[in-house]
């Protein structure tokens, strides 16, 4: 049975959602919901949806599985609550929200009502991250010693913007998720922060770097930005070779070094949305409650770099 998709929200990400969720052999659209019925509307016409209205009844449709929530961050919160309570399945946009104490409580919700609860974080789902984490697990690289993700970029916003909500908004709420994840993902541990300083930009942050501690002598070093422009690459450095991923959250291929050899990996990629809305209905095909790649444990992994005090 195809897993029937409702998208919750009509912002710029939508489309690109919608272009990986038509790959999927498991998963089909058929809704959309919006505060703005008419933009609901025009997005179901646009994306030949046949079910469209505001929240509460795509809540009510007893046709839809599942729900793809793709507010922005304040929304969240509210917006997963609701469809927990449903029975719906839910795939949330990162980051889900932003302290661990409404996380657990809504992983507790879905507990509760036997439903799953996804965090979007589509890099660690990609193959070639995968083939990745299978290098370090090989040893291909010998002791680790020092990792660094960034992504950072000057963006365009106007003043209002939700990026600069002190609470929701700021780099590492917008960006930050992706390195972080990543990382996490690909070394198979949990991170510890150890500092993190940040450059102030409206009233929320503007630039941040952290201090990470991923055990055993694993140095890490994250940075998130969305006024000015980094090289925006994922690095891991071992006793015995590198590696270097450039726009490692929708990327195909990198290159590594052991000892003075260069290697090429290359893997496929259909799509940077693909592979973790596929994941997110095979899961639900299958009955599993708790994604094995994207957890609640992975979320917790993620806001202990990224969210903010409770």
């Amino acid at each position: 049975m195809m897993v029937r998709i409702a998208v919750l929200g009509c912002g710029k990400i939508v489309p690109r959602f919608v272009q990986g969720l038509k790959l999927c052999d498991n998963a089909t659209l058929v809704g959309f919901g919006s505060r703005d019925i008419f933009k609901a509307k025009e997005y179901a016409d646009r994306f030949g949806a046949e079910i469209y209205g505001d929240y509460d009844r795509i809540m009510n449709d007893r046709d839809i599985d599942a729900v793809y929530i793709a507010t922005y961050n304040p929304g969240h919160y509210e917006l997963v609550s609701s469809a927990l309570k449903h029975g719906k399945h839910v795939m949330c946009e990162k980051p889900l929200v932003p302290t661990k104490k409404e996380l657990k409580e809504l992983f507790e919700l879905a507990r509760e009502k036997k439903v799953l609860l996804m965090e979007a974080c589509k890099g660690p789902f990609l193959p070639l991250n995968y083939q990745i984490r299978e290098l370090v697990r090989q040893g291909t690289f010998g002791e680790l010693v020092y990792v660094h993700g960034a992504n950072c970029f000057k963006g365009d916003f106007k003043d209002g913007d939700w990026i600069f909500d002190p609470h929701f908004g700021g780099s590492l709420m917008d960006v930050g998720s992706y390195p972080t994840s990543i990382l996490n993902y690909v070394l198979d541990r949990s991170p510890k922060l150890l500092d993190r300083e940040v450059t102030m930009y409206n009233g929320t942050d503007g630039f941040a770097q952290a201090l990470v501690s991923y055990g055993d002598g694993i140095q890490g070093h994250i940075q998130s930005g969305i006024m000015v422009s980094t090289d925006r690459k994922m690095e891991i450095y071992g006793t015995k070779g590198h590696l270097e991923s450039n726009v490692f959250w929708r990327s195909g291929n990198c290159k590594y070094w052991v000892g003075q050899e260069e290697y090429e990996l290359n893997c496929e990629m259909i799509d940077d949305f693909y592979y973790e809305t596929h994941h997110f209905a095979d899961c639900i095909q299958k009955g599993i409650l708790e994604s094995p790649i994207m957890s609640e444990q992975a979320s917790l992994d993620i806001l202990e770099i990224i969210g903010h005090e409770e």
